[in-house]
Protein backbone atom coordinates (compact mmCIF):
# COMPACT_ATOMS: atom_id res chain seq x y z
CA UNK A 1 0.00 0.00 0.00
CA UNK A 2 2.99 2.25 1.10
CA UNK A 3 4.41 1.64 -2.91
CA UNK A 4 0.97 2.43 -4.26
CA UNK A 5 0.68 5.75 -2.69
CA UNK A 6 4.05 6.88 -3.06
CA UNK A 7 3.26 5.96 -6.66
CA UNK A 8 0.22 8.03 -7.04
CA UNK A 9 2.22 11.05 -4.80
CA UNK A 10 5.22 10.91 -7.16
CA UNK A 11 3.14 10.76 -10.31
CA UNK A 12 0.81 13.97 -9.30
CA UNK A 13 3.51 15.70 -7.99
CA UNK A 14 5.98 15.34 -10.82
CA UNK A 15 3.40 16.50 -13.02
CA UNK A 16 2.63 19.73 -11.81
CA UNK A 17 5.99 20.19 -10.93
CA UNK A 18 7.20 19.53 -15.05
CA UNK A 19 4.36 21.95 -15.86
CA UNK A 20 6.13 24.89 -13.27
CA UNK A 21 9.49 24.32 -14.34
CA UNK A 22 11.40 25.48 -17.51
CA UNK A 23 13.72 22.92 -18.87
CA UNK A 24 16.50 25.68 -19.30
CA UNK A 25 20.24 26.57 -18.08
CA UNK A 26 19.35 28.46 -15.28
CA UNK A 27 15.89 26.91 -14.59
CA UNK A 28 17.17 26.14 -10.74
CA UNK A 29 17.54 30.06 -10.05
CA UNK A 30 15.42 31.90 -8.44
CA UNK A 31 14.63 34.98 -10.33
CA UNK A 32 16.29 38.32 -9.02
CA UNK A 33 14.20 40.48 -11.05
CA UNK A 34 11.33 42.30 -9.42
CA UNK A 35 7.61 41.44 -10.38
CA UNK A 36 6.06 44.07 -13.29
CA UNK A 37 4.42 47.28 -12.29
CA UNK A 38 1.87 46.28 -14.19
CA UNK A 39 1.39 42.15 -14.62
CA UNK A 40 0.10 40.46 -17.69
CA UNK A 41 -3.74 39.67 -17.20
CA UNK A 42 -5.07 36.09 -17.28
CA UNK A 43 -6.79 36.88 -20.39
CA UNK A 44 -3.38 37.72 -21.93
CA UNK A 45 -1.66 34.83 -21.13
CA UNK A 46 -3.94 32.30 -21.69
CA UNK A 47 -4.24 33.88 -25.55
CA UNK A 48 -0.32 33.35 -25.42
CA UNK A 49 -0.96 29.76 -23.71
CA UNK A 50 -3.36 29.08 -27.00
CA UNK A 51 -0.85 30.80 -29.42
CA UNK A 52 1.73 28.36 -28.33
CA UNK A 53 -0.08 25.48 -27.87
CA UNK A 54 0.81 25.10 -24.46
CA UNK A 55 -2.15 23.02 -23.43
CA UNK A 56 -0.62 20.37 -25.92
CA UNK A 57 2.88 20.88 -24.16
CA UNK A 58 1.87 20.32 -20.67
CA UNK A 59 -1.10 17.20 -21.10
CA UNK A 60 2.02 15.37 -23.36
CA UNK A 61 4.55 15.98 -20.51
CA UNK A 62 1.61 14.73 -17.89
CA UNK A 63 0.91 11.87 -20.25
CA UNK A 64 4.79 10.78 -20.53
CA UNK A 65 5.18 11.50 -16.55
CA UNK A 66 2.21 9.27 -15.67
CA UNK A 67 3.69 6.36 -17.88
CA UNK A 68 6.68 6.33 -16.20
CA UNK A 69 4.78 6.32 -12.47
CA UNK A 70 3.21 3.51 -14.03
CA UNK A 71 6.10 1.93 -15.33
CA UNK A 72 8.08 2.42 -11.93
CA UNK A 73 4.23 1.76 -9.61
CA UNK A 74 3.62 -1.71 -8.73
CA UNK A 75 2.26 -3.92 -11.34
CA UNK A 76 -1.17 -4.79 -9.21
CA UNK A 77 -2.42 -1.45 -9.55
CA UNK A 78 -5.78 -1.72 -11.62
CA UNK A 79 -5.98 0.02 -15.01
CA UNK A 80 -9.04 1.34 -13.72
CA UNK A 81 -6.69 3.62 -11.33
CA UNK A 82 -4.67 4.76 -14.41
CA UNK A 83 -6.94 5.77 -16.57
CA UNK A 84 -9.02 7.86 -13.42
CA UNK A 85 -5.54 9.47 -12.65
CA UNK A 86 -5.49 9.96 -16.47
CA UNK A 87 -8.58 11.53 -16.57
CA UNK A 88 -8.52 13.64 -13.63
CA UNK A 89 -5.06 14.86 -14.54
CA UNK A 90 -6.32 15.48 -18.21
CA UNK A 91 -9.05 17.87 -16.54
CA UNK A 92 -7.32 19.73 -14.27
CA UNK A 93 -6.95 23.40 -15.11
CA UNK A 94 -2.85 23.27 -14.66
CA UNK A 95 -3.00 26.54 -16.97
CA UNK A 96 -4.60 27.96 -14.79
CA UNK A 97 -2.29 27.08 -12.13
CA UNK A 98 0.38 28.97 -14.11
CA UNK A 99 -0.82 32.51 -15.14
CA UNK A 100 0.41 33.77 -11.92
CA UNK A 101 3.74 32.40 -12.07
CA UNK A 102 3.58 34.32 -15.52
CA UNK A 103 1.79 37.25 -13.97
CA UNK A 104 5.32 37.27 -11.33
CA UNK A 105 7.50 37.41 -14.20
CA UNK A 106 5.64 39.57 -17.35
CA UNK A 107 4.47 42.79 -17.89
CA UNK A 108 1.38 43.92 -19.45
CA UNK A 109 2.99 45.19 -22.03
CA UNK A 110 5.83 42.69 -23.07
CA UNK A 111 3.18 40.53 -23.01
CA UNK A 112 0.90 42.50 -26.11
CA UNK A 113 4.61 42.55 -27.37
CA UNK A 114 4.71 38.88 -27.32
CA UNK A 115 1.02 38.49 -28.78
CA UNK A 116 1.94 41.15 -31.26
CA UNK A 117 4.98 38.77 -32.70
CA UNK A 118 3.85 35.97 -32.38
CA UNK A 119 0.46 37.02 -33.94
CA UNK A 120 2.65 38.06 -37.08
CA UNK A 121 3.68 35.58 -40.21
CA UNK A 122 7.13 35.43 -38.93
CA UNK A 123 5.51 34.47 -35.65
CA UNK A 124 3.59 31.82 -36.47
CA UNK A 125 6.56 30.34 -38.76
CA UNK A 126 8.67 30.42 -35.34
CA UNK A 127 5.58 28.41 -33.48
CA UNK A 128 5.63 26.19 -37.00
CA UNK A 129 8.85 25.06 -37.12
CA UNK A 130 9.72 25.09 -33.22
CA UNK A 131 8.52 21.22 -32.79
CA UNK A 132 10.59 19.96 -35.27
CA UNK A 133 13.98 22.21 -34.05
CA UNK A 134 12.88 20.56 -30.75
CA UNK A 135 13.23 17.16 -31.73
CA UNK A 136 16.20 17.65 -33.39
CA UNK A 137 17.98 19.28 -30.86
CA UNK A 138 16.93 16.79 -28.01
CA UNK A 139 18.27 13.71 -30.77
CA UNK A 140 21.44 14.76 -30.24
CA UNK A 141 21.16 15.10 -26.58
CA UNK A 142 21.99 10.96 -26.04
CA UNK A 143 25.25 11.51 -28.20
CA UNK A 144 26.15 14.44 -26.53
CA UNK A 145 25.23 12.70 -23.02
CA UNK A 146 27.85 9.53 -24.08
CA UNK A 147 30.78 12.00 -25.10
CA UNK A 148 30.78 13.93 -21.93
CA UNK A 149 30.39 11.05 -19.31
CA UNK A 150 33.05 9.50 -21.43
CA UNK A 151 35.46 12.24 -20.48
CA UNK A 152 34.29 12.49 -17.21
CA UNK A 153 34.34 8.71 -16.70
CA UNK A 154 38.38 8.98 -17.95
CA UNK A 155 38.85 12.22 -15.68
CA UNK A 156 37.77 10.57 -12.76
CA UNK A 157 39.44 6.61 -13.90
CA UNK A 158 41.69 5.99 -11.09
CA UNK A 159 39.12 7.53 -8.72
CA UNK A 160 36.12 5.03 -9.72
CA UNK A 161 38.35 1.85 -10.21
CA UNK A 162 39.52 2.44 -6.12
CA UNK A 163 35.83 2.78 -5.87
CA UNK A 164 34.75 -0.36 -7.39
CA UNK A 165 37.71 -1.89 -5.49
CA UNK A 166 36.54 -1.07 -2.27
CA UNK A 167 33.21 -2.01 -2.79
CA UNK A 168 33.60 -5.20 -4.16
CA UNK A 169 35.59 -6.00 -1.50
CA UNK A 170 32.97 -4.63 1.15
CA UNK A 171 30.30 -6.67 -0.69
CA UNK A 172 32.17 -9.97 -1.06
CA UNK A 173 30.21 -12.99 -0.44
CA UNK A 174 30.77 -14.13 3.35
CA UNK A 175 32.15 -17.48 3.72
CA UNK A 176 29.55 -19.57 5.46
CA UNK A 177 30.54 -21.66 8.17
CA UNK A 178 31.01 -24.94 6.51
CA UNK A 179 33.04 -22.93 3.99
CA UNK A 180 37.21 -22.83 5.01
CA UNK A 181 39.12 -19.31 4.43
CA UNK A 182 41.63 -19.80 1.82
Amino acid sequence: MKRLLAALLFASLSVISFSQTAAQPGADTVATAPPPAHSATAEQIRAYFELVHMDKTVHGAMEQMLKASRAAAPPYLPNSVWEDMSKTFASYDLLGEMIPIYQRHISREDMDAILTFYRTDSGRRLLEAQPAMVAEAQATFPSIGRKLGQEVAARHMEEIQAAKQKYDQENAPKPTPSQKPN
